[in-house]
């Protein structure tokens, strides 16, 4: 799995993205070759990519395509980022878990488990074993 980040859909057309889609395919290929030499298309059960432009053109409410909450950008990350502290919300035991909740966008960055150490503060519940 690939995970990156890019520019906003309006950056290019509908043709160039795909172009560059089908170009980002290739290169990862070229990658893993140097490594696998036998990884081609032939040996690959599937493969996907989504770019802002598939976003965008399927889900209404994110029109540069982006696939996290909010902006991303350097003036909007980490510290910058205007939000809630935390996980709790002003509304009592509603907690927010999500790629806008600190942390930021990507599975990887354990939100729901910080949110769910903030609830098991809140309410006393046991919290997991590390």
């Amino acid at each position: 799995m690939v995970e990156e980040f890019t520019c906003p859909a309006r950056y290019f057309s509908r043709r160039e993205w795909d172009q560059l889609k089908n170009q980002f395919v290739e290169e990862c290929f070229e990658q893993w070759r140097q490594y696998a030499p036998n990884m081609t298309k032939d040996n690959l059960i599937a493969e996907g990519l989504t770019t802002p432009a598939d976003i965008r053109d399927t889900h209404l409410d994110m029109g540069e395509g982006g696939w996290c909450e909010g902006d991303t950008s350097g003036v909007q990350s980490g510290r910058f980022r205007g939000m809630l502290r935390g996980y709790r919300t002003p509304v009592k035991n509603l907690y927010m878990c999500s790629s806008g909740s600190p942390g930021g966008p990507g599975i990887g960055r354990g939100s729901s488990y910080n949110c769910y150490n903030t609830i098991a503060d809140d309410l006393g519940l046991p919290k997991p074993e590390n």
